[in-house]
């Protein structure tokens, strides 16, 4: 059978002693494992997932959605459609005038976009959810050179293409050609006020649909006897081809959309640690999704674990030890405490009463979804959490809420369960687990887990009369964020710039002040 799951890891020549060492590993430096996939000679050697994730949910995949574009340029090459050396512009005749002011526009090819060296002055960071992307990248103006400079716009501009040649959506594109050949229920990619996929990032793919493509990469795109991804591709994608700017650790070659690893094989991989490692020498992909803004530190360890788990040969005395890990991830204790006498009181409508409203005139609002994953979304609400309508149930709070036309309902659990909920924030589906205690008879801490995201939202709700102060956090919180990624899209920030910093992302982490509503 192909893809056979086996009892152990050895079974598939995989050493649980070293899987182990790495488990450990992430446990000490604090890293949030979401869920965990080994491949190797057709077998799954490993499927874990640590609760209250599962194989059930799929997982925000950030910048490795910018793999799947990839991968999308090798079916129109593979058509005919495009090419390497094809100018980006054939695409986009309307930029016809920018080509005449400014010749290095019409130069710009494919392949200088999959290498994200189009010379474009690029905004890494910036407002996602204004205007046409297409027509920001065009206005950029030039850099004196056209190195590599990691920019979602190069990607989106691809995207954007293939939707223009094939008249459908990306998802559309792939679904006969990738996902269906895989066994892959259709995804979803968040897509702009155009309707276009980010490109860039956006998707959302289960774990082990992320190791199927991973595998199949690693395969040569064969799957299961079949040519699924065309062969060439697979061999090429991750080469080195340009070099990285100096303040680059976490890789020093950059292929097609992938990162060269020091083993000789290449990565799809995204923020806060979505990782698919393509081992091709070993017939083998790792895949793994985590929640951890350290990512140097961590990736400068992870590279000892794997290809070594597959060279070094098991005594097999880790595979016990191995096995009670795995099934205690799969275990999650909620905590529990006593319940506030004082529930009915506090039962009511509020509105939002706070300086953070501000927010809102600069197209920065307070979303129940934390902030750290907010900004990446190509649509999100235009106005604050406004209004509140707080119930207490038997066992949980309900809470009802506005984000502008959006309205939403969480459940959290107060009795020492998780409750599932759905919401629309931003137009975008998500699933959250919630669940809270009373810190004493006032204060109530929830945890909001965004089930499909490495992300969640830690809120202390204190209660006084007729006002309710809520202290709202991102995990991992915005510092974390930014001190973890700054270094890998610009210089790494000294001493003295995170101190002054500091007291700016703080502010980062609003307490908003919401006051009853008479009824």
């Amino acid at each position: 059978m192909f893809l056979e799951k086996v009892k152990i890891p050895e079974d598939a020549g995989v050493n649980s002693a070293v899987v182990l060492e790495f488990f450990n590993l992430m446990k000490e430096m604090g890293v949030e494992n979401h869920g965990f996939v080994i491949i190797k000679d057709e077998k799954i050697a490993l499927e874990n997932y640590t609760a209250p994730f599962g194989p059930q949910y799929a997982h925000s995949c950030f910048s490795v959605s910018k793999g799947l574009i990839s991968t999308a340029v090798a079916y129109a090459i593979e058509d005919g459609t495009m090419s390497l050396d094809t100018p980006i512009l054939k695409y986009y005749p309307e930029y016809e005038e920018y080509a005449k002011k400014e010749p290095r526009n019409a130069k710009i090819t494919i392949r200088d976009l999959l290498l994200m060296s189009s010379g474009k002055k690029c905004k890494f960071v910036k407002d996602m959810t204004k205007g046409n992307y297409a027509d920001d990248w065009i206005k950029y103006k030039f850099r004196k050179d056209n190195n590599f400079m990691y920019s979602n716009d190069d990607v989106y501009m691809i995207a954007k293409a293939i939707t223009r040649i094939y008249k459908c959506s990306i998802i559309d594109f792939l679904m006969p050609r990738l996902f269906e050949p895989l066994g892959i229920e259709r995804p979803f990619w968040e897509t702009t006020i155009e309707g276009v996929e980010a490109g860039a990032t956006g998707l959302y793919l289960k774990t082990m649909d992320l190791a199927k493509i991973a595998y199949c990469y690693a395969c040569d795109g064969m799957w299961d006897g079949k040519q699924v991804i065309p062969k060439e591709w697979t061999q090429i994608a991750g080469q080195y081809y340009v070099d990285l700017p100096p303040y680059y650790n976490t890789s020093k070659k950059y292929g097609y959309f992938f990162w060269g690893d020091p083993n000789g094989d290449y990565r799809f991989d995204g923020m806060y640690g979505q990782w698919a490692i393509v081992l091709k020498k070993y017939n083998a992909a790792v895949v793994f999704n985590d929640s951890s803004c350290n990512v140097q530190a961590f990736i400068d360890e992870m590279w000892k674990y794997f290809p070594r788990a597959f060279i070094e040969k098991s005594d097999g005395s880790k595979i016990e030890e191995l096995q009670a890990l795995l099934k205690k991830n799969e275990e999650f204790e909620v905590p529990k405490a006593d319940r506030s006498p004082n529930e009915k009181e506090f039962e009511g409508k509020y509105k939002l009463h706070s300086i953070y409203k501000i927010g809102d005139a600069f197209n920065q609002p307070v979303s129940m979804m934390p902030m750290v994953d907010n900004g990446t979304m190509p649509q999100h609400s235009k106005k604050s959490m406004d209004k509140l309508d707080i119930k207490f149930t038997d066992t949980s709070i309900v809470l009802n809420w506005s984000e502008g036309e959006e309205i939403n309902t969480i459940e959290i659990g107060l009795d020492g369960t998780i409750k599932e909920s759905n919401t629309i924030l931003g137009t975008f589906p998500f699933k959250t687990v919630s669940y809270g205690q009373w810190l004493d008879e006032n204060k109530l801490e929830v945890i909001i887990r965004f089930i499909e995201t490495p992300v969640s939202r830690k809120m202390v709700l204190k209660f006084k009369k007729n006002k309710i102060k809520i202290k709202v956090t991102s995990i991992p919180t915005v510092k974390e964020f930014v001190f973890g990624y700054i270094g890998e899209v610009s210089i790494k920030p000294t001493p003295f710039v995170k101190a002054m910093l500091t007291p700016v992302l703080k502010v980062l982490e609003p307490t908003l002040t919401y006051k009853r509503v008479k009824e």
